[in-house]
């Protein structure tokens, strides 16, 4: 027997999770060439950028921005006024809380002759599935990550 798992189990009864609606906020501004799967929900003011692609049945809350190029799969949600950069990967099942910043440009430098050299973060972010990250977080480029949870405050 398994506890935790039990405890899981009877939380998801008593407090069943959002179930996407599938409808999309005549506020939203969506790229003609986005795709959206079925039973996507759009949030209030939510951009998606060109050549997008967003997997079925995933809940984008209100203020979201997604960027070109970015593919986020299935059955994910994207928190509360976060922002996903050009490029990113994101797997199925992807729990994003809100005000996150995924793909961001980073902090890169090299010190020569007492000056600071910026290093371009030109590498992609890919979230494998299964993922569930928390509030305020920061996902700069060049990184991969899947099957684990990442919390409050992080800069990686």
């Amino acid at each position: 027997m398994r506890p935790a798992l039990s405890l899981a189990e009877v939380l998801n009864v008593l407090y069943p999770s959002y179930v996407p609606s599938g409808k999309i906020s005549s506020t939203a501004s969506i790229h003609p060439t986005a795709k959206l799967g079925f039973g996507v929900t759009v949030g209030e003011f939510v951009v998606i950028g060109e050549n997008s692609v967003i997997g079925a049945n995933t809940y984008l809350e209100d203020g979201v921005k997604v960027s070109r190029n970015v593919i986020i799969g299935e059955d994910s949600h994207i928190g509360l006024n976060s922002s996903i950069q050009h490029g990113v990967l994101i797997g199925k099942r992807f729990i994003c809380s809100g005000n996150c910043s995924i793909g961001g440009d980073g902090f890169k430098f090299v010190t020569a002759n007492g000056k600071h050299h910026k290093i371009p973060q030109v590498g992609g972010v890919k979230i494998g599935d299964d993922v569930e990250i928390g509030w305020i977080f920061v996902y700069n480029r060049s990184r991969w990550f899947g099957g684990h949870d990442y919390w409050r405050r992080m800069q990686i």
